[in-house]
C-alpha cells in the first residue's frame, strides 16, 4: 500500500494532537509535520513532497482558504474546521473533503480513504509534471548574468541566498559567503528570477526558498546567513500567493 505524506495545519494545539492520533491509526498515512503557523506550513508543502494537508480555516495572518488557493492541484487538502459556513467554498476549491469539528474517527477515516483513492487515480503519488495551466513544465536555468562594474558576471542561481536592493544597485549574497554588487533594481531582479524558486518578502529583499531555514510572520532565516530577513507588512498578506508562483 502506497503511503500518503501528510501535514497538519491548525493553530489549536488540542486539534493538532487529535489529528496526530487519528493519522497514526491509518496505515496509509505518514505524518511529515504539524504546524500552528500557516506560513511555515506553506514553505514545507512547497519545498517537499507533501501529498495531503489536513487544514484548519480560521487562522491568524493567513486563512486555510488562502493557503489552499496557493497550492497546486497535486497537493490534496482536507479542511478541518468548526465553521460550517465554509463547506460550499471548500468544494469550489476542489478540496478532498470537509470535516466539521469536533471530528470523530470514523468520519476522519472516510476523508482519508477519499484522499487515498484520489491519489491512486492521479498516479505517481498525485504529482503532475505540468504548470498550473496544464502546459509542460519548462526547465529552469542554472545561471544568469549581472552587470558588476564594467563587466558581466555569471552567477549560479542555486548559489544565491538573498538579494538586497539599494536604489539602482543590488547586493547578491551567495551561499559560499561571497557577494556581488550589481547594477540592477530589485524589481528587475524579481522579474529575472520570476520562474525560479525566489520570493520578494520585503521592499528591500528577495530570498531563495531553497535556502530558507525558518519562516515566521515577521522574518525569514536562511541557512549560513546570520542576518534575519524582515517580512514587510505590505507583503505579509500576499506572501503565500507569491510563493505559489515560484
Amino acid at each position: 500500500m502506497n503511503q500518503l505524506s501528510c501535514v497538519i495545519v491548525d493553530d489549536e494545539p488540542r486539534a493538532i494532537e487529535l489529528l496526530k492520533d487519528y493519522v497514526a491509526q491509518v496505515p496509509f498515512l505518514s505524518l511529515n509535520s504539524t504546524f500552528r503557523d500557516p506560513v511555515e506550513a506553506l514553505l514545507k508543502i512547497k519545498t517537499e513532497d507533501i501529498d495531503l494537508v489536513f487544514l484548519d480555516i480560521n487562522m491568524p495572518n493567513l486563512t486555510g482558504v488562502q493557503l489552499k488557493q496557493s497550492l497546486t492541484d497535486s497537493t490534496m487538502v482536507v479542511f478541518c474546521t468548526a465553521y460550517a459556513d465554509f463547506a460550499v467554498k471548500s468544494y469550489e476549491l476542489n478540496a478532498v473533503d470537509y470535516l466539521l469539528k469536533p471530528i470523530n474517527f470514523d468520519r476522519f477515516v472516510k476523508a482519508a480513504i477519499k484522499a487515498y483513492d484520489q491519489s491512486q487515480k492521479k498516479g505517481n503519488g498525485g504529482v503532475f509534471i505540468t504548470e498550473n495551466d496544464g502546459s509542460p513544465k519548462t526547465k529552469e536555468r542554472d545561471t544568469f548574468f549581472v552587470k558588476t562594474g564594467f563587466t558581466l558576471t555569471q552567477v549560479a542561481i542555486g548559489n544565491i541566498s538573498v538579494i538586497e536592493g539599494m536604489g539602482n544597485y543590488v547586493t547578491i549574497f551567495l551561499v559560499d559567503d561571497g557577494k556581488e554588487v550589481a547594477l540592477s533594481s530589485l524589481k528587475d531582479m524579481e522579474s529575472e528570477l520570476s520562474r525560479q524558486n525566489f520570493i520578494r518578502v520585503h521592499k528591500s529583499y528577495i530570498v531563495n526558498l531553497k535556502h530558507v531555514l525558518r519562516v515566521s510572520s515577521s522574518h525569514v532565516e536562511l541557512r549560513n546567513f546570520q542576518k534575519k530577513i524582515p517580512i514587510g507588512s505590505s507583503y505579509r498578506s500576499t506572501v503565500l500567493q507569491l510563493i505559489s508562483e515560484k
